[in-house]
């Protein structure tokens, strides 16, 4: 579902505040109105007393967001040595060039990690369900090979 990358940004943020901050949802005087309009009409967000809040049809795709960024994060630390004060706006452009399925292929890729490197935990996706046995990181710096 291609909703924009500012849209998709309001999705992330609405799935941070319920799901990890326990908040409501976020007062409308806060987000882009142009963004909410799109989710509002694609069924992803509805509104109630000024505040907006994910529909039963928008947590999986805020939640597909999430995942994206995370692991985004940990491939630009993990394997490409991204420094912390250009990792997240990096993974934030990052995130929206991941097709789904691209995102499994990541995590697969990258061990099935379970926290971002700032300690928040990565949704998990099919590839982390469907493995009975979870492998050991695949990818490592090439700084961190021998000469």
């Amino acid at each position: 579902m291609d909703i924009g990358e500012s849209a998709e940004e309001v999705l992330e943020m609405l799935w941070i505040a319920i799901r990890e901050m326990k908040e409501k949802g976020i007062p409308v005087d806060e987000l882009n109105m142009v963004d909410v309009d799109t989710l509002l009409v694609m069924g992803l967000a509805s509104a109630s007393n000024d505040i907006i809040t994910l529909t039963e049809k928008g947590f999986p795709e805020a939640r597909s967001v999430v995942r994206r960024h995370r692991l985004a994060e940990r491939l630009l630390t993990d394997v490409l040595g991204a420094r912390e004060n250009s990792m997240h706006d990096t993974a934030c452009r990052f995130e929206h060039l991941l097709d789904r399925g691209l995102d499994d292929s990541i995590c697969t890729l990258l061990g099935h990690p379970r926290v971002c490197p700032h300690g928040k935990p990565i949704p998990p996706g099919k590839c982390c369900e469907e493995e009975q046995v979870e492998t050991g990181q695949v990818v490592a710096p090439l700084s961190h090979l021998l000469p």
